[in-house]
């Protein structure tokens, strides 16, 4: 906000999606409340389909890009391209028949868009380069394809289906946190136990009952809340989130194995900590886990990877899903009615049901499912050895001397190897802005 009375600047927040504008007459019965979303999310697309030039619609076959392609294609006037990506043999995560089946069905021009592994290895130092950005998702070269491919046809705006599960609970691990927080908030047993829980041997011990097949379901769901929850630095009014989701885990777990005496020297203490929220009530709680969401994974890996691998290519992407009356429409409908304990995206599919396909509506979440591990121990294999006389080890970010552990350890392991693919990523961002 800027003063006229003395120009004097003030930074204000002027949206916040645990605040929705108060919009009238909000239905209460499930009906309404589902004839609500849809036509959000239609005239959202309808929006989005606004252009002087061809669009088209980046289509996995899944139910958020299915969405938008099935209404895209109800709302204009012309078949709608269809563009989705596959790999070369059609593996079981492959998506393009699925992709095609429904583009046919919905009258749709469909495109496929084939990757061969040695194309992401090939093209890697430039990827990184257009990225702009050290953002390690491994999804990044197939968002890239799709809008080359568009741009190639003449195609220049594209809809995809992204904040389909930031908006509508499509992460387990999201929930898992609302749960998580919830009991916490109303146990203060369960808050006495915790520090006995803080030792090595104990979350050791946690971690095996997650995922030992023996232990009933109920047992894994509490080791599951016990294990990381109070070995984490914590803040007053921290939102416990990273102790949801495994890599979380794995990450923090051995990162200071690699740090170099730079990293040492930064206090654990970092100023930035956007799960420092302040107080909430039990109900706030699950607005409050969702703006955790948008502010950190959708901004920083979703958002700014796909503006800027489409935008490389000259193609501009548009997302029906984070439309700001829509998210408000949502948003105002889960503070009187939640919805997080429903089940996976409940209100989306059910809002959907005469859209799309039943086989859709009752697929199971896959997301972006690139041949994860060919292409980054590709990637690993061929830049990994650049590390040992890196500008990250120059300036004191890695040990030189745990190089060759890392590398190592990437044979053994998914997560190993996520771990090493990050560093060689940093390394391949790092110098291009120290070069």
């Amino acid at each position: 906000m800027l003063s006229l009375d003395n120009w004097y600047a003030e930074p204000m927040r002027y949206w916040n999606v645990e605040e929705p504008a108060k919009l009238s007459g909000l239905p209460t019965n499930t009906t309404d409340i589902l004839r609500r979303i849809r036509e959000g999310l239609e005239e959202s697309v309808k929006l989005t389909l606004r252009s002087d030039v061809p669009v088209g619609v980046a289509l996995s076959g899944g139910i958020d890009s299915g969405a938008i392609a099935a209404l895209a294609q109800k709302n204009s006037s012309e078949p709608v391209h269809a563009f989705s990506v596959g790999y070369p043999g059609r593996p079981s995560y492959d998506e393009r028949d699925q992709a095609q089946a429904l583009a046919k069905q919905l009258g749709m021009i469909f495109h496929e868009v084939e990757l061969p592994v040695g194309s992401f290895v090939d093209f890697f130092p430039q990827l990184v380069r257009v990225m702009d950005e050290p953002i390690a998702d491994s999804a990044a070269f197939g968002h890239y394809a799709v809008p080359k491919v568009a741009a190639d046809l003449g195609i220049k705006v594209l809809l995809n289906g992204l904040g389909g599960d930031e908006l509508f609970w499509g992460y387990p691990g999201v929930t898992q946190t609302v749960a998580t927080n919830q009991i916490l908030a109303t146990s203060p047993l369960l808050n006495a136990i915790l520090p006995l829980t803080a030792s090595p041997g104990i979350q050791r011990f946690l971690s095996k009952v997650t995922r030992h097949p023996r232990v009933p379901s109920v047992c894994q769901r509490w080791a599951s809340l016990l294990y990381g929850v109070r070995t984490l630095a914590k803040p007053v009014q921290h939102l416990h989130f990273p102790e949801a989701w495994p890599h979380f885990k794995e990450t923090f777990a051995i990162k200071h194995m690699v740090y170099g005496p730079a990293m040492c020297a930064i206090s654990e203490q970092n100023p930035f900590k956007p799960t420092d929220i302040g107080p909430r009530t039990v109900e706030q709680l699950p607005a409050a886990v969702i703006r955790l969401l948008f502010d950190t994974w959708l901004v920083s890996n979703c958002l700014s990877l796909g503006d800027r691998v489409s935008m490389s290519v000259g193609v501009e992407t548009r997302l029906p899903f984070l439309d700001v009356r829509l998210i408000e429409l949502v948003m105002a409908l889960r503070r009187q009615q939640p919805d997080h304990m429903l089940g996976q995206k409940a209100w989306l599919r059910a809002a959907l049901k005469d859209l799309l396909p039943e086989e859709v509506l009752a697929r199971r979440k896959a997301g972006f499912q690139p041949p994860v591990w060919k292409w980054l121990s590709g990637v690993v294999a061929r830049y990994g050895y650049d590390l040992h006389e890196s500008s990250l080890t120059t300036v004191g970010i890695l040990d030189p001397n745990r190089i060759d552990h890392v590398l190592k350890m990437s044979c053994h392991g998914l997560s190993s190897l996520y771990f090493a693919y990050k560093l060689v990523l940093l390394e391949e961002w790092h110098k291009g802005v120290v070069g």
